[in-house]
């Protein structure tokens, strides 16, 4: 049974709620997160379990992985996206390859889950070093403001994963 739903770089645990809701196991891994080092990093609520963990290093879920039924991650997107572009050359390349390396873990652990995914990033450079996006949209498209009346941002979705097993 897949009834398992995480979210990599996730300090809000936003994401989850939908599954929390619906009544999934859920848990949000970020570095933010209480350490909690007598539980193993993991503070849990219920169903919501919100992990420490530093995704730069190898962390495994605490459960089977035929259970995870959804993978969501949002790396940092400080030093790729093309918004910033101009300050590239000040951040420098140790900065741009730290959150290359963000990105790859998140791709590499959400397509080891063998579970439907999606991977979120502004327009960045991603697509020349792994793949074009397969979605893009604004926020503002869902806030229900008019695009004067907030901010733009063009971010792109990765996805992959299949269908997920009922």
């Amino acid at each position: 049974m897949r009834d398992i739903s995480i979210s990599l770089f996730d300090l809000t645990g936003t994401m989850l709620k939908p599954w929390l809701d619906a009544g999934y196991e859920c848990y949000s891994v970020d570095t933010q997160h209480p350490a909690a080092y007598e539980s193993g990093g993991i503070t849990s609520n219920g169903r919501m379990h919100k992990v420490h963990a530093d995704l730069m290093r190898p962390w495994l879920p605490p459960v089977e992985r035929s259970r995870i039924a959804f993978v969501s991650a949002f790396p940092p997107c400080d030093h790729l996206a093309v918004s910033g572009a101009r300050w590239f050359k000040g951040k420098g390349l140790r900065l741009l390859a730290r959150s290359i390396e963000m990105f790859a873990t998140a791709a590499e652990f959400c397509e080891w889950t063998d579970a439907p995914y999606l991977i979120e990033n502004p327009v960045s450079n991603i697509a020349s070093h792994w793949r074009k996006s397969d979605y893009t949209f604004s926020p503002h498209h869902f806030t229900g403001y008019k695009a004067e009346d907030n901010y733009t941002k063009k971010t792109c979705l990765w996805t992959g994963g299949g269908l997920c097993d009922a």
